[in-house]
């Protein structure tokens, strides 16, 4: 992963984060962005699984 995708996902993270805990936004976006918060996450651990998997292999 490239410095610019890091940086476009972290964008995303701080994003979402700010949705999932704004009083201002109705329930079903936070919901929405909750959701979409933990598949960003479950991917990152996905990826550092992969890594790790790669590595073992070289």
């Amino acid at each position: 992963m490239n410095d610019a995708q890091t940086l476009n996902d972290n964008d995303c993270i701080v994003v979402l984060i700010k949705q999932v805990t704004d009083v201002n936004i109705s329930p079903q976006e936070r919901s929405k962005a909750s959701a979409d918060l933990r598949m960003l996450y479950e991917e990152k651990i996905q990826l550092d699984k992969d890594k790790k998997d790669l590595k073992k292999l070289n």
